[in-house]
């Protein structure tokens, strides 16, 4: 058995059709405006548990899976807050797969 370990803890959850950002606004110097602050959460869950997967196969298939669809949802990303998508790449290139316990 297996599992994914990210930067907080154990993949629990990928929802693509949430939205990487959070209702509170944060000033963005570099857009020179006010943007909805960046909330990973919505879209990838790292707490609360893990997903198990039979095969360490199995487990990287879902990380290429979770790449494309990060992929494939990258422009409602981007209008919701520039660059989130290159944010999340960037989150699911730290997961490894490990055996689970």
């Amino acid at each position: 058995m297996y599992a994914i370990k990210t930067q907080s803890g154990m993949l629990n959850g990928f929802y693509p059709n949430g939205l990487p950002v959070a209702k509170k606004p944060e000033f963005v110097e570099k857009y020179g405006k006010f943007l909805p602050k960046l909330n990973l959460s919505d879209v990838i869950l790292q707490s609360g548990g893990k997903i198990i997967f039979h095969t360490e196969q199995e487990a990287t298939d879902y990380i290429s899976y979770i790449r494309c669809e990060i992929n494939e949802n990258s422009t409602r990303y981007e209008q919701a807050r520039p660059e989130s998508t290159n944010e999340l790449l960037q989150l699911v290139d730290t997961f490894r797969v490990v055996k689970a316990k």
